[in-house]
């Protein structure tokens, strides 16, 4: 093995182009433009992680024997171009470069999500909420609930604060109907409006 190829078993270079299947960079190292290498890939027996490289990225380059026709790409460097979205050592996150983000403080104990824009969370099965404390929910707009069969309510006590709009059918409260109960002072029977 010469000094060359000894220098190159493991060197840097810059992300120069991608693939667009997102599997293979192209890099600079120095003055050499090397071939497509192979991007490192994060997987498991029952999961794969699609992470995009960055163009401009510094990476860490493994040469076998030296041999730049043989590298691979082993991992990414912190740069100038490309810094650490935050400097607080307490919060391990995932952060897009359009400000969605997934943030979790250690210190704090607080798992924080943010969206740039949608959330859509799709289950093809059951899914449950348990919360220790207190659940508020907030919308800037409308909320609607849907269900395909029946919806329970249980509380302690319930709350509602404006006007209730109900149509659709008869209400029924401890088995009297709202729509055709009998008036106990009068014996009429209740009425639709007219």
């Amino acid at each position: 093995m010469n000094t060359r190829q000894f220098n190159n078993l493991i060197t840097f270079g810059t992300i120069e182009t991608i693939s667009e299947d997102g599997r293979f960079a192209s890099l600079k190292i120095g003055e050499i433009a090397t071939k497509p290498l192979r991007l490192p890939a994060v997987y498991g027996a029952n999961f794969k992680m699609s992470m995009p490289a960055h163009e401009s990225a510094q990476a860490v380059i493994i040469a076998p024997s030296g041999n730049l026709e043989a590298a691979v790409i082993a991992g990414f460097l912190w740069s100038q171009d490309i810094a650490p979205a935050t400097s607080n050592q307490k919060i391990d996150g995932i952060f897009f470069n359009d400000g969605t983000r997934l943030e979790y403080n250690s210190e704090d104990k607080i798992l924080n999500v943010h969206s740039a824009d949608k959330i859509t969370i799709d289950a093809a099965g059951d899914a449950s909420l348990n919360v220790g404390g207190n659940l508020t929910i907030k919308a800037a707009g409308n909320v609607a609930l849907e269900a395909g069969g029946n919806m329970k309510i249980k509380a302690s006590a319930i709350d509602i604060e404006g006007p209730v709009k109900h149509t659709g059918g008869d209400m029924i409260s401890e088995g009297i109907s709202a729509q055709n109960h009998v008036h106990t002072e009068t014996k009429v029977k209740t009425k639709k409006p007219e």
